[in-house]
C-alpha cells in the first residue's frame, strides 16, 4: 500500500508540472495576442525566385513563434534587404516576406511582427530585442509605426 502512495504523489507531481507549463504557456501566448500575434494565421508563403546579396542585406539570429510553435535563440534566423525579409530556421517551411505586403514593421515585447493589410504575416513573430533589427529594418526603407502608435 505504501508504493501506491507513493506513485500517486509521483503522478500527482507530474500532472501537477505539466499543467503549470501549460498556464504559463496559454499566459505567454495571451500576451502576444494583445499585440496582434494570431497563431492560427500561419503565413502561406511560397519561395520566390530571389537571392540575398551578402553585401546588401543584412541576417539576425533569434526566436520566433510561428502559428502554435515556439523556436528559441538562436535556432532561427531573419534575412532581409529592400525587398524581401526571410525567416528560416526549425519550422516546416521557410517564411517569404514580400516588402510590398508590409504595412509597418512593428515592435512587440522580446521581438518585431510584420503588419500587413490582410493579416497575412499575424501568426508569425521574430524574436529579438527590437532595437537589434529596426534600425537595420528603416536603413532598408520597410515601414515603421508612427512613434506614438507603437504598439509595446
Amino acid at each position: 500500500m505504501e508504493d501506491a502512495g507513493a506513485w500517486a504523489l509521483l503522478l500527482l507531481v507530474v500532472v501537477g508540472f505539466f499543467g503549470l507549463i501549460a498556464g504559463l504557456n496559454a499566459l505567454y501566448f495571451q500576451r502576444y495576442r494583445r499585440h496582434g500575434y494570431r497563431p492560427l494565421r500561419k503565413p502561406d508563403t511560397p519561395r520566390p525566385r530571389y537571392a540575398f546579396a551578402a553585401d546588401r542585406s543584412t541576417s539576425i539570429r533569434g526566436g520566433s513563434l510561428f502559428g502554435m510553435r515556439s523556436a528559441s535563440y538562436p535556432s532561427v534566423t531573419l534575412q532581409f534587404d529592400e525587398n524581401w525579409a526571410s525567416v528560416t530556421g526549425t519550422f516546416s517551411r521557410d517564411v517569404w516576406i514580400a516588402r510590398s505586403n508590409v504595412t509597418e514593421v512593428a515592435p512587440v515585447p522580446t521581438g518585431i511582427m510584420f503588419r500587413s493589410g490582410d493579416g497575412a504575416y499575424d501568426g508569425l513573430l521574430f524574436r529579438c530585442p527590437s532595437s537589434t533589427v529596426l534600425g537595420a529594418f528603416v536603413h532598408y526603407g520597410w515601414p515603421m509605426p508612427a512613434p506614438d502608435s507603437a504598439r509595446r
